[in-house]
């Protein structure tokens, strides 16, 4: 028997996946995180689980450990079709075995064959992965959910893809994280979910929560003060030096940019999409004066826009504030490549100007 699982959201009672568990280590700009996966068969039967679970885009899997009783084996990196061959040989031969591939960059698929009658299999999972500095904070993701994904209609099928559900609070997910930023940390904030603050005497901070399985988990903290400031690192052998610069400083003391936004209007942006982008553009033109230049590019079966960057005038950003546009026709292409090359045909930017796409 094969159950199929999905992204941690599924009722308890109708699958083998009875807890997953988030253990990060944060050292400066780098996360190195652990996930904890535990299965139990409650059947008479074996059974084989299937599951698709999101990462961070940017995360490297370090290692896959697993725990079956009292065995203990550490999972080889190998080719597609190698792993997939010596996976299959394992369960045709009455072993537990477990093979974790990537279906895209940040979504992967579990398999766990042969978990026998009443007996319990961890899946550790050990994950290293980039800590961004975003609006003046840095920030820690961990996905929890896989959602589902705008496919084109003329795309090529895929065999046997693994389904995606909607999200669910009825799994949580134990995650702790521990923050060594190399300087004190304030303003620490999980806007995604309730959780728990503590502090040990060097001044890392520590995190905890039980978050549900239907939003991903969003911790943020600063560092930054009124003047930059520099922190040294130092693990085995390595070594990381970073500058953090103090907060926004005065628009007087920014010089002049040059703005370009290039926007997709095809289908796959109809809706919650294309609204997000006209907020980020409003929002944008509530911070230029005279002094930049804006330009936009709109495409979907062909390229429309500006020829060349306009001072930002009151009236040129009324003209370039996003507007409601017809969707594309079904399975039109889109012109990415095109437009990314007319965004790069600049005229003489201002005298010291920085683009944004």
């Amino acid at each position: 028997m094969t159950l199929w699982l999905c992204g941690w959201a599924v009722a308890r009672a109708a699958m083998p996946l009875v807890s997953v568990d988030y253990t990060a280590e944060v050292t400066g700009s780098l996360a190195e995180v652990t996930v904890d996966q535990a299965f139990v068969n409650d059947s008479d039967d074996a059974i084989d689980a299937v599951y698709v679970f999101p990462l961070h885009e940017d995360a490297a899997v370090d290692g896959v450990h697993m725990v079956v009783g009292d065995r203990e084996i550490e999972a080889e990196v190998l080719d597609l079709d190698q792993a997939e061959r010596v996976y299959r040989d394992a369960v045709e031969e009455g072993h537990t075995a477990a093979l974790t591939t990537e279906e895209r960059p940040n979504v992967f698929t579990q398999r766990v064959g042969n978990i026998g009658p009443h007996e319990e299999v961890h899946v550790r999972l050990r994950v290293v992965q980039p800590i961004p500095h975003v609006d003046g904070a840095y920030e820690l993701v961990l996905p929890l959910l896989v959602g589902p994904r705008f496919v084109q209609a003329d795309a090529d099928p895929v065999d046997d893809p693994p389904p995606v559900a909607g999200g669910s609070a009825a799994l949580l997910a134990g995650i702790d994280v521990r923050i060594d930023a190399g300087l004190p940390v304030r303003g620490l904030d999980c806007p995604s979910h309730p959780v728990e603050y503590a502090t040990t005497g060097d001044d890392t901070r520590l995190v905890t929560a039980a978050a549900a399985a239907d939003r991903d988990f969003v911790l943020r903290w600063q560092v930054a003060g009124d003047a930059p400031q520099a922190s040294l690192l130092v693990q085995a052998d390595h070594l990381a030096l970073t500058f953090d610069p103090p907060e926004a400083p005065p628009r007087q003391d920014v010089v002049p940019r040059e703005i370009v936004w290039v926007i997709d209007q095809s289908c796959s942006m109809e809706g919650a999409p294309i609204e997000l982008v006209r907020r980020a553009m409003r929002e944008a033109l509530e911070h230029v004066d005279a002094r930049d230049a804006l330009r936009i590019l709109r495409f979907s079966e062909q390229v429309q826009g500006d020829a060349g960057s306009r001072p930002a005038t009151p009236r040129s950003s009324r003209r370039h504030a996003p507007r409601s546009t017809p969707c594309r026709p079904p399975g039109a292409p889109t012109c990415s490549t095109a437009s990314s090359r007319r965004s790069s045909r600049r005229p003489t930017p201002p005298a010291s100007a920085t683009s944004c796409s």
